[in-house]
């Protein structure tokens, strides 16, 4: 049986890009589940993580991507704006 993963509140806030006060407000509203280790430390598994992840991963996003002449997309600088735009969204 393999061992479940945890993560402090601090690298799961990161993770998510919130601060940690907001995981606290998520964990008292019922959003994510905590456990707290011996040393009364909240600590949150990497499945729990995931899920989040996963809804928030199902927004949408909009990328606008726009180059100033001819000669800009022939160099292929639409292009690679357009690709740093989507890296930005996922």
């Amino acid at each position: 049986m393999e061992q479940e993963e945890f993560l402090s509140i601090g690298k799961v806030a990161k993770r998510l890009g919130v601060t940690p006060e907001t995981i606290r407000r998520w964990q008292k509203a019922g959003k994510i589940q905590e456990l707290r280790s011996p040393t009364n430390r909240r600590l949150y598994s990497v499945r729990e993580v995931k899920r989040i992840l996963g809804i928030r991963q199902a927004e949408n996003a909009v990328i606008y991507a726009r180059v100033s002449s001819a000669k800009q997309r022939a160099d292929g600088t639409l292009g690679r704006q357009a690709e740093r735009l989507k890296g930005y969204a996922v």
